[in-house]
Parts: structure tokens; sequence; C-alpha cells
């Protein structure tokens, strides 16, 4: 819907908004056309806002007063490479964040697809009445395996992955410096864990 801005003394009073049906002593000022409108102050309000690469660009504004209109004129502008190394920094912070969190979600419903699978195998052999009908229940290790692959991905991509015992001191040692690399540290550290304890059956 058309958009208007409101003019007195060459000076923005109101808008962009939608015109009001009633506005001071007139009633049915949204029905009037544009040259009536203009006469007691209202003109329309244009935005066209340009094209621009939202990674590496931002715009800014102001509304042009005109003869006819109110015009949202944009510049452009360019993020500044510390702007840009910080947004960078930031991206990756919500990226693995997110990351995080898919993985967590996906291991907790993979085992408890893995459970109820077991369930039901076990329910198999006590529905069982034959030695032959025993034999032939076998699990599909398909469901496993798939989990550990994934359980497998976030130590490979892990502090833990291609380090042995006498590497971890000194790796703590030049790595945990800070109150922030030691929070994060321990988050990592603690959703390894909740890997392997989601992978063994020892947490839901």
């Amino acid at each position: 819907m058309k958009r208007y801005c409101l003019i007195e003394n060459g000076q923005l009073i109101g808008g962009d908004q939608q015109l009001p049906h009633v506005w001071r002593n007139i009633s049915g000022l949204d029905l009037l056309d544009d040259a009536n409108l203009k006469f007691h102050g209202w003109l329309p309000y244009i935005d066209t806002p340009p094209t621009f690469d939202e990674d590496t660009q931002y715009l800014t504004s102001e509304k042009i007063i005109g003869e006819d209109d109110v015009t949202e004129t944009y510049i452009v502008n360019d993020y500044t490479v510390p702007e840009m190394e910080d947004r960078v920094e930031a991206a990756k912070l919500e990226r693995k964040a997110s990351l995080r969190d898919s993985i967590d979600n996906y291991l907790s419903d993979k085992h408890k697809n893995q459970q109820t699978y077991a369930d039901a195998k076990l329910a198999e052999v006590d529905a069982a009445t034959t030695l032959v009908e025993i034999r032939a229940i076998t699990p599909n290790l398909e469901a496993v395996d798939s989990t550990t692959s994934a359980v497998r991905a976030i130590f490979e991509n892990s502090i833990l992955w291609d380090v042995d015992y006498s590497q971890v001191d000194t790796y703590v040692d030049n790595n945990v410096t800070t109150l922030g690399e030691a929070r994060e540290f321990l988050k990592k550290i603690v959703k390894i864990e909740l890997a392997l304890l989601k992978l063994n059956g020892l947490v839901k």
C-alpha cells in the first residue's frame, strides 16, 4: 500500500506511513488524490533500495524532500577491513555453535532410534517359538555404524584427534591461557564426553 510523508515549511514532520482517514479537520484524507494531498502537505514516499552484497556492504540512507515526493536516498558502504575481520570472527562463532547443536541433536536422535531398534529385536526373540526362528533374528548394524560415524566426525574435528597422552599437557599449556579459552576448552571436552556417553547408551 502506498505510503506518504507529511511536510510542513519544507521540513519532514511525519512518515513514512499510511494515510490516516481522519487528520486534523479533514475526514477522508486517505480518499484524496495526490494533488489534493500535496496541498495539505502530504507527499508520496518513494523507497527503492539498491542491490548490494550483504556480506561486505551495508546501506545508509536519508529522506530527500522533492517537489512531488519524498525519496529514500541510499548510499552503499563497504565494511572496513577491521569490521570485516570482526564479522568473520562473529560468523565463525555462530556457525560453530550451530554445528555443535546440529551434531548433538543428530546423535541424540540416533541413539534413541538405536535403542528403540534394539528393544524391538529383543522383543522378536521373546516372541519366537522355535530354534529356527530364534537363529533367524539378526540385527541391522547399519544403525550402529551411522551413530559411530557421527561420533567419529566429532572427534576428527576435536581437540583430541591425533593427540597422544604425552602431548596433552603441552597442548593445554599452549592453547588454554585465558578464562575465555578455558571456557571454550571445557565446552569441547564436555561435548566429547557426552558423545561417548550417548554412543555407549549411558545417557539419553
